[in-house]
């Protein structure tokens, strides 16, 4: 190998070294979004890096800053309405309850979609200054005049929340998801395990809203899948909501007879508040993340009395590191 090659091939390996040492040190720093619940399911503010803490493989995470969203997060309804759910009047006017205080919440100029979803993909409004007009489909859908839905309990929830991440990219910092559903899925042909990867790649945060309904119990073939939606939200960053039913099998209202909010309407009105208003917690971790993996962040100090920190349980992997170090041998 004559000089002139050698010393090309030096100079490539320094440069590809300095690239990836600059992309590992990039890596290990992330601002992840986080909020933190107090007793009366208030959410927490003016936090400082001093009140929290975390820890990943065992290795302290350094907590470098705290601030708040400075912009408008966007947000995309993933609404459940197959036959089976539908023919729940009670359940069916929750959801639909849900879909309207979220838009009715949600600060000036947000940006909105929504996708309806049964067996198949049933009606999609794109991202976008949307809010009268998901107002105006939310009403029909109260009324049950649209979409016109085949009966059966067949759902493709895997699906649909693929297509609403397809309508947020680029996905921006606070992206969320607004799942409205039980969480069943039977029909869908994306993978669990490619929408775990996407939800991780994207930083897209899942929140979910269901009734719970004893008649609706899952069997083997759902069971899994129901688990890995819940291990989703947590994962993602996201709130998971789930209105408990009385006796009768009718579920808790949100509001007491003097139109005061219920504990369900309390938990609701938080898990939307969460949605557009967090802390950005920039961290730094002890080493890179060759692989997917699970982190904890706790808030410590007096002034917290077993608060609920809300924030995307896992990381992902540093995958740029690791292409410039395939691309350095």
């Amino acid at each position: 190998m004559n000089l002139a090659r050698k010393l090309v091939i030096f100079i490539v390996g320094i440069l590809s070294a300095g690239r990836l040492a600059a992309q590992t040190a990039e890596c290990r720093h992330r601002t992840v979004l986080v909020n933190i619940l107090d007793t009366k399911n208030q959410i927490v503010n003016d936090l400082r890096p001093e009140d929290l803490s975390g820890s990943f493989r065992h290795k302290r995470v350094k907590i470098a800053s705290v601030t708040s969203n400075s912009f408008l997060p966007r947000v995309f309804i993933v609404l459940d309405a197959r036959g089976g759910v539908r023919n729940l009047k009670p359940a069916w006017q929750y959801s639909i309850e849900a879909a309207n205080r979220l838009v009715d919440s949600m600060p000036a100029g947000t940006f909105i979609g929504m996708i309806i979803f049964a067996k198949n993909i049933q009606k999609t409004i794109p991202l976008g200054n949307n809010a009268l007009e998901i107002k105006a489909e939310l009403e029909k859908l109260r009324a049950g005049n649209e979409p016109a839905l085949k009966n059966g309990r067949a759902t493709a929830l895997w699906d649909a929340l693929d297509e609403a991440i397809s309508e947020m990219r680029p996905a921006q910092e606070g992206d969320a998801i607004y799942a409205i559903t039980n969480g069943f899925d039977i029909s869908s042909k994306v993978s669990t395990k490619s929408m775990q990867e996407t939800f991780l790649a994207t930083r897209i945060r899942l929140f979910s809203f269901s009734v719970d309904n004893p008649e609706m119990l899952a069997t083997p073939e759902t069971y899994g899948r129901l688990r890995d939606f819940h291990y989703l939200v947590s994962d993602s960053g996201g709130f998971a909501l789930d209105i408990r039913s009385n006796g009768l099998g009718a579920p808790i209202p949100l509001t007491d007879k003097s139109a005061r909010p219920t504990f369900e309407g309390e938990m609701l009105l938080a898990q939307l508040h969460q949605i557009f208003y967090y802390q950005r917690v920039g961290i730094e971790l002890p080493e890179q993340p060759e692989k997917a993996g699970e982190w904890t962040l706790n808030a410590k100090g007096k002034k917290f009395r077993d608060p609920h920190v809300v924030y995307p349980h896992m990381l992902d992997a540093c995958t740029e590191a690791k292409t410039a170090l395939n691309a350095a041998h």
